[in-house]
């Protein structure tokens, strides 16, 4: 049914022929334009049907806790779903067992495979860009989508089926949420199989044919990365050990960043400065991975004055950010110069969102974040009125709060602020929670 002006034109159906080939554009050109006038859903031959639609490709270590959650999640974003199981020297649990039973059981194709190491006699995967691609070598479907099975789909997943229904582009990007850690990085998320290849072996990329590859981007629905919060799941180890037996000198600066912060997290601080050093050397090294090596080395100091000298290097690498300088404000105050973090805390809120969103922004420093700091700033300055006045402007500018939450500090003001920050990083909509210190 399509709509022209005022009447409503019914078609019962349309043939179209097209060449059949493995070369998606060329088969689908035609019906793309088709589509364009009659907003699809086009019935057509099984053996071209297979061109709209979707095979779900992932790898899996032993995760059958989280994979009936993350199947129901994605349920119909898919038509074919494609498993790699790389488990290392481990034995296996029932996964793919499970995961072939429930696509039995709901008219999905399901296809596996197991992945093994090539040399290394590890607990655990030694290459995911080849695991990754092993899984899309899988598929049987045109257009393929990847995740994790301690993800889940957020949104409605008709954006993903107008995606492939539209044609036209090698990939679809959308965001990809890391919860509790306020951080949203844009993944393209579906591909056309054969428009390129999986890369690197830890913190693997996919590399188009043709680049820069003419993406779409649709902000409308995304993954969600939703790991046990147990602390139980501890990656570092592993993708050390990875990062560890590859050669640096043959390494790209992206993988010389990712070791760097691999070190960091494993408190191996002399090393992750060896490493950062080798990849602020280099000239590929992006301006978002600069800015990131800062933060990092002044999140991982014990010295208070040592973190502001790295987060005015941060600020330095990029001044159009406000990260740096609301922490500068917070450390700061910590330090009790309440003048100096007020003036951190003023430039930080002059300073606008860029016009381009960074993989590593912390989009809450433009949001809820940045006031609760300016906020916190004038009150150490004893500017009581403006900070109400700021504290309210914030939640009316969301349509005010939905919960208030009354908090008793019982004088232990290091810990209520520990608490408050994890409530609200866990929270979905923390700019719309009053948090209120009693």
């Amino acid at each position: 049914t399509m709509r022209a002006g005022r009447g409503t034109l019914r078609l019962s159906a349309i043939t179209v022929t097209v060449p059949v080939s493995r070369t998606l554009d060329a088969s689908l050109s035609v019906l793309t334009d088709v589509g364009c006038l009659i907003g699809w859903r086009l019935r057509c031959s099984p053996r071209l049907r297979r061109f709209f639609m979707i095979s779900l490709c992932v790898i899996t270590g032993n995760c059958q806790k989280h994979l009936i959650r993350f199947l129901d999640s994605f349920r119909e974003t898919f038509d074919e779903l494609c498993i790699v199981r790389a488990v290392g020297n481990q034995g296996a649990d029932a996964t793919l067992r499970m995961a072939s039973d429930w696509c039995s059981a709901r008219g999905r194709d399901f296809k596996y495979d197991v992945y093994k190491n090539k040399e290394q006699d590890w607990p655990h995967i030694d290459d995911f860009g080849a695991a990754r691609q092993m899984s899309f070598e899988l598929a049987t479907n045109e257009f393929l989508m990847w995740a994790d099975l301690d993800d889940i789909f957020e949104g409605s997943p008709e954006y993903i089926r107008a995606f492939v229904d539209r044609g036209g582009y090698p990939g679809l990007i959308i965001p990809y949420k890391i919860f509790a850690k306020g951080l949203v990085v844009n993944r393209v998320r579906v591909m056309i199989r054969g428009s390129g290849k999986w890369t690197y072996p830890v913190h693997e990329d996919y590399k188009f044919n043709i680049e820069p590859a003419n993406l779409i981007q649709d902000d409308r629905c995304a993954v969600v990365h939703m790991p046990d919060m147990d602390g139980s799941k501890n990656s570092t180890p592993r993708n050390l050990r990875i990062l560890e037996s590859l050669n640096r000198d043959e390494m790209s600066t992206g993988m010389l960043y990712h070791l760097h912060t691999e070190l960091i997290l494993a408190k191996r601080i002399d090393d992750s400065i060896e490493v950062a050093k080798l990849a602020l050397a280099r000239p590929d090294i992006g301006k978002p991975e600069k800015y990131e090596i800062f933060l990092n080395f002044a999140e991982a100091s014990t010295d208070d004055r040592q973190k502001e000298m790295f987060l005015n290097q941060a600020y330095l690498s990029d001044p159009t950010r406000r990260e740096a300088l609301g922490l500068m404000s917070v450390v700061s105050l910590r330090i009790g110069d309440a003048p100096r973090s007020l003036a951190y805390a003023r430039q930080m809120m002059a300073t606008p969102a860029p016009a381009e969103v960074a993989w590593n922004e912390r989009s809450g420093i433009y949001g809820w974040i940045g006031p609760d700091i300016y906020s916190q700033a004038l009150r150490a300055n004893n500017e009581h009125e403006e900070a109400e006045r700021v504290r309210q402007a914030t939640l009316k500018a969301v349509g005010g709060p939905l919960i208030a939450l009354i908090h008793a500090t019982r004088g232990r003001a290091e810990m209520a602020a520990a608490t408050r920050k994890r409530w609200l990083e866990l929270a979905s909509y923390p700019d719309r929670i009053e948090h209120v210190f009693v």
